[in-house]
């Protein structure tokens, strides 16, 4: 069931009218987004995690919790950022995921398991079904009906910031914003610091200070969120997705919750949040009232907006058990001397950005299926 506990809500009261609802479910070590445009439809943007299998207690969760917000109904739209299994295992089993309209899926369709490429191809060739590839170097931001809402003020405006950046998968991750009212949430997948840059060169800053709530790349790696993103973003809430147990991942990292405290808002109901230090350290737990969450302490985290108000709520306001085991003393030698803890936490490498797409024709996603393909409007900025 959706959560109940509010966490921290804007100064006024949730209004009557249409909702933005966006429902970040906990997978354990995984992602799984679920938006309920104020029209009606629904959007899932990634879902999966590392405990793949769909006899497990992370699937059952995630699907009973999906049938219960969509009431069994089909989701319009499914947003696959890139290929790793904690962002798409579960999506060929989820069963309102069989047939959606629109599919948009980032990088290389080789990156992806066999039964995700599986589920690409049925919906490919299909009437009433479009596929969505993107040409390298990506940046459209403007409102786009190919995500399943429609682009008028009124409606919730998805656009994609980038897609198919860099070399690497995670680097090509679709980094997603969607805007309804005053309020944004921005959904970067995997994004790296490289891509954050890319959108920051790109993406208008008008667009990019309308954050409201961040969901930050890479569970809260120390590899993404730089602190230009963060600062141009300057969101009020921040929502990480990962299990606060796995230590050799090290998600989300302190360096990054503390970057990520000094813009989000206070006066939150006090709650546990959790990080570690650098890969191989353990995971530390305290209170704050920081609008920082992660589902390892809160479990299901919900963002209500009417556009002008909004609420953040969560399952819990007090940390599960986190199991882990005590690391090797070797262990610990070894990963306090590796390069990614030698250097200072808030310290981004140089990133070498590939040709400037503005100073060439930006291509048009490729797009399959049999029925035409809807009329869009994307120009170059």
């Amino acid at each position: 069931m959706p959560p109940t506990k509010v966490i921290r809500t804007s100064e006024t009261s949730l209004g009557p009218g249409p909702k933005l609802v966006v429902d970040f479910i906990n997978t354990g070590q995984g992602n799984a987004v679920l938006v309920s445009f104020p029209d009606g439809g629904f959007m899932l943007v990634d879902c999966g995690s590392q405990a793949t299998s769909t006899k497990g207690r992370p699937f059952k969760h995630v699907q009973s919790y999906i049938t219960s917000v969509t009431g069994g109904n089909r989701i319009r739209t499914v947003v696959l950022s890139h290929g790793d299994d904690d962002h798409t295992a579960f999506v060929p089993y989820i069963a309102e995921a069989a047939k959606p309209t629109y599919v948009h899926f980032g990088g290389s369709i080789k990156s992806y398991s066999d039964d995700v490429q599986e589920w690409i191809n049925r919906q490919e060739g299909k009437k009433d079904q479009f596929v969505y590839r993107y040409p390298p170097n990506y940046s459209v931001p403007q409102p786009d009906a190919d995500f399943g809402s429609a682009t008028t003020t009124d409606a919730a405006q998805v656009m994609a910031l980038a897609a198919n950046f860099g070399r690497t998968p995670n680097s090509k991750s679709i980094v997603l914003m969607i805007r309804f009212g005053k309020h944004a949430v921005v959904l970067p997948g995997d994004a790296d610091t490289n891509t954050e840059t890319f959108i920051l060169r790109k993406v208008p800053k008008k667009y990019l200070s309308q954050c409201t709530v961040l969901m930050p790349g890479h569970h809260g790696a120390a590899e993404s969120t730089g602190k230009p993103f963060a600062e141009k973003l300057d969101p009020d809430v921040a929502v990480i997705s990962a299990s606060g147990a796995n230590m050799s991942y090290a998600h989300p990292n302190c360096a990054k919750t503390t970057l990520l405290g000094k813009y989000c808002l206070d006066e939150a109901v006090s709650h546990n949040v959790t990080c570690s230090m650098g890969k191989g350290f353990p995971y530390t737990v305290w209170d704050t009232t920081e609008s920082i969450v992660t589902t390892a302490t809160n479990g299901d985290v919900r963002f209500i907006s009417d556009g002008t108000n909004w609420r953040l709520l969560a399952s819990t306001t007090t940390a599960h058990e986190l199991a882990q085991a005590v690391p090797h003393p070797l262990l610990r030698s070894m990963v306090a001397n590796a390069p990614w803890n030698r250097r200072p936490a808030i310290r981004f490498p140089a990133v070498r950005l590939d040709s400037d797409p503005i100073l060439e024709p930006l291509a048009e996603p490729e797009v399959s299926g049999g029925a035409r393909e809807p009329d869009r409007r994307r120009q170059p900025l």
